[in-house]
């Protein structure tokens, strides 16, 4: 019955396919297309370069990276109080030096993390010229 069905169907929409003509756009339908178009609002929209980090975020990516690994090398080697304890303990003042823990990296660690930031630094200002190089071509 099923089998049966499908045949049917099948049959009829061939039927319905030949029986109906192709549809095509006048001839001036590109021209019409064509002057709905703004060629000038476009080239201006895609040569407008913005980058994805703007200079003032990246500004305080560095400073925020270069203060833990200053950090990292002034804070003293062992404090014995969990931080919850330095709170309970607390009698109006608070050591700021004693909620940073011991030493935040190793201090190799900390060097491959400074080698890898200028790294970085050098392939975006790279990256940066290229790209403005290839806008101006």
């Amino acid at each position: 019955m099923q089998i049966e069905d499908d045949r049917r169907l099948e049959e009829w929409t061939r039927k319905v396919m030949k029986e109906t003509p192709l549809d095509s756009p006048g001839p001036d339908f590109t021209e019409k297309v064509m002057q709905h178009i703004d060629p000038a609002a476009d080239v201006s929209k895609a040569s407008i370069y913005q980058p994805l980090i703007s200079k003032k975020y990246w500004s305080i990516i560095a400073v925020s990276s270069l203060t833990l690994i200053v950090l990292s090398f002034f804070v003293k080697a062992e404090s014995s109080l969990t931080l919850l304890q330095k709170f309970e303990n607390w009698g109006g003042r608070i050591n700021y030096t004693d909620l940073i823990p011991a030493k935040l990296f190793p201090e190799n660690m900390a060097y491959g993390i400074i080698a890898l930031m200028l790294c970085l630094a050098v392939q975006v200002f790279l990256l940066k010229q290229r790209h403005t190089r290839s806008l101006h071509v």
